[in-house]
């Protein structure tokens, strides 16, 4: 969602960096005068926008550049609001990518154990093969039948003890049918 409000908000200042065009006094130079050719295509006017735009979103350069007070303002005010939405951008990969890092640290610190744990204890290499493949096993069926528990989700004890009952029922009928 992030990339995709990334991509409107380049969208709409690339129009709006095209359209101060229309602004500025006719006497002054515009990026536009300065740039484009009087004959270039509309597609090729706003890719250049959405060029310029996107450069004003990361640390790459472009040729073209402001060329009068509106211009710079704006260039200005749109590069603080890319500084802040790309940082922001960046910050949530970094949570994003350390989440992950915690998770993969938590099993090879289980795994490391385990392996500690065998060779401490001499176990054979056909037990230890067996138990390897167990767990594995029971990582990959349990990452697919898992199901969220009622007593993972804490705010379900806000309930009244009777909504409960029927959300347990509702929960578990389609297992109890099951069984005669």
């Amino acid at each position: 969602t992030l990339v995709f409000f990334i991509v409107i908000v380049n969208h709409i200042s690339a129009c709006a960096w095209y359209g101060l065009t229309y602004i500025v006094p006719a006497h002054e130079n515009t990026w536009v005068k300065q740039f484009l050719h009087e004959d270039a295509s509309l597609s090729y006017r706003y890719a250049t926008s959405l060029h310029w735009s996107l450069t004003q979103f990361t640390p790459a350069g472009m040729e073209v550049y402001a060329k009068n007070e509106l211009e710079r303002i704006y260039s200005v005010c749109l590069l603080l609001f890319a500084l802040i939405t790309f940082s922001s951008f960046v910050s949530s990969i970094t949570n994003l990518m350390n989440h992950l890092r915690s998770i993969n640290a938590q099993r090879l610190e289980q795994q490391k154990k385990l392996r500690l744990y065998l060779h401490q204890h001499g176990i054979s290499s056909m037990l230890v093969n067996r138990v390897w493949h167990y767990l594995h096993h029971r990582e990959v069926l349990n990452s697919v039948r898992t199901r969220t528990k009622e007593n993972d989700v804490p705010v379900l004890t806000l309930l009244p003890a009777s909504m409960r009952a029927e959300l347990r029922f509702e929960a578990f009928s389609t297992d109890l049918k099951q069984h005669p």
